[in-house]
């Protein structure tokens, strides 16, 4: 018997949610990209520290886009004939290693600029 996680590409269709799954992080990505936007604005004209930066909106809308491509590499080994278990599993070590990873770096970038330690990539 398949557990309801298991059932949902069956129940669902895998084309169905690879579409909300491709929007869902989209839209999660873009709330990521406006309040890091929003914490260097405010750094920049009110002289607001940028970090920290996990706040709560921040790892929200981060830890959404980092499931919602978990779940879009998940459906695409799904339909490469995975099991939906394994695919899950691989999916969300992967994206949760490198997601873990990039926010380190993005919290490093952000603490450079706060420094003025930050070079441009033509500087290098």
């Amino acid at each position: 018997m398949l557990s309801y996680v298991e059932q949902l590409p069956y129940i669902y269709g895998t084309g169905r949610l690879l579409t909300i799954s491709i929007s869902t992080s989209l839209f999660f990505s873009f709330i990521f990209i406006f309040l890091v936007r929003r914490k260097i604005f405010d750094w920049k004209t009110h002289q607001v520290s940028i970090l920290p930066l996990a706040n709560f909106f921040t790892l929200i809308s981060w830890s959404f886009t980092l499931l919602s491509i978990s779940s879009i590499f998940a459906l695409v080994l799904f339909t490469y004939d995975f099991s939906f278990h394994n695919s899950l599993i691989s999916a969300s070590s992967i994206i949760i290693s490198s997601g873990v990873m990039m926010w380190f770096l993005i919290a490093n970038l952000l603490q450079q600029l706060q420094n003025n330690t930050a070079r441009d990539l033509d500087q290098l």
